[in-house]
């Protein structure tokens, strides 16, 4: 009996020519982030604007890198919450100061001249000795300078389509308390006056700064 004329009860279909499919391409046209929501275009293979990988098989990375992101910004976050409410603490005058002028009424230092044309009058806020107005702002507007940095920060995680923006302004409000605060330190040493805290304000906020460019070189480089 000839085996080879019996029907085949099954057939195993041949595997195609060239070892299978193709690989999917990093991105599409029309994708976006599975992590920021932000547009993706082709042949990118990490999210231009949170870093994250992208492409159809980068999902559940994007999901473990998004969540250890997510991590990391709440700690920085919350860090600069802090720092940022402990230097506008320390300029407090300054606000109460912004709180009575835009009110209209005339801010009092409580502080009289001594000697010379004006003595007996009282001493504007801008003209205490040491320049106490100067360090007192320059402080307070670090602190606000940080925690609006911050927030524009988390805007920009939060809406991919204006991560740039927000992240550029957040970065100017930064830089422009920086160069206040390197002027008062310029000015009290010329005083003789140590100005310990407004030191710290710009070794920090230079420090924030170049952290935040590394940052953003390291994603146009990956992207």
């Amino acid at each position: 009996m000839d085996i080879s004329k019996l029907p085949r009860l099954s057939q195993t279909p041949s595997a195609p020519a060239g070892g299978g499919g193709q690989a999917p391409s990093p991105g599409d046209p029309d994708a976006f982030c599975t992590h920021c929501g932000g547009r993706l275009d082709p042949q990118v293979r990490f999210c231009p604007h949170c870093g994250a990988p992208a492409g159809r098989g980068a999902a559940a990375i994007g999901t473990r890198d998004g969540a250890v992101a997510d991590s990391a910004a709440a700690a920085d976050l919350w860090i600069a919450l802090v720092l940022g409410i402990i230097f506008m603490f320390l300029g407090g005058n300054f606000a109460k100061y912004l709180l009575v002028i835009s009110s209209g009424q005339p801010h009092h230092t409580g502080v009289n001249w001594i000697a010379g044309e004006r003595a007996g009058q009282e001493v504007g806020y801008w003209q205490l000795q040491g320049s106490t107005a100067f360090s007192e702002s320059a402080l307070f507007l670090f602190g606000a300078a940080l925690i609006l940095a911050a927030a524009m920060n988390v805007i920009s995680r939060l809406v991919g389509r204006a991560a740039s923006v927000a992240s550029m302004a957040g970065s100017a409000v930064l830089i422009l308390a920086v160069a206040y605060n390197f002027f008062v330190v310029i000015r009290l040493l010329r005083e003789g006056i140590s100005p310990l805290m407004s030191i710290l304000a710009v070794g920090l906020g230079g420090y924030l700064l170049l952290m935040r460019w590394s940052l953003r070189t390291r994603q146009r480089a990956a992207a």
